[in-house]
């Protein structure tokens, strides 16, 4: 199994929530694992997040993603993905809803903005 395969499994399990946040777990819980990823790594806090969207059969595990780790990878490095986020959108329709979830637009570069709203529409 894959160390994104793992993270993923990991925090579709914990519901997509910041346990540590909420004072329910540890600064080593998946969330915040993904988290370290999107600032240290994201290459590979992509794979997590593709993979989650991949395996989730949850919509409030897709909300949590949207909100969260893809709302983030957006935000701190969308001009470096948004080309491969509209490519897994246009791929993968369960993707495309988790990305309809992402509401932080305002924290985006207008260019990322710009092609979220061509692929989604109007967004938040």
């Amino acid at each position: 199994m894959s160390e994104a395969d793992r993270l993923a499994q990991e925090w579709i399990a914990d519901g997509g929530r910041n346990i540590a946040h909420e004072g329910l777990g540890s600064l080593s819980s998946p969330w915040n694992q993904l988290e370290d990823l999107l600032g240290s790594d994201p290459e590979a806090a992509w794979k997590v997040i593709v993979r989650i969207s991949e395996i989730d059969v949850d919509g409030e595990v897709a909300g949590m993603l949207a909100a969260g780790p893809l709302e983030e990878l957006l935000a701190y490095h969308g001009p470096a993905f948004i080309d491969r986020v509209i490519i897994h959108a246009r791929r993968t329709p369960r993707f495309r809803e988790a990305l309809r979830g992402v509401w932080g637009v305002e924290n985006m570069a207008p260019a990322v903005r710009e092609q979220l709203t061509t692929i989604l529409g109007p967004v938040r």
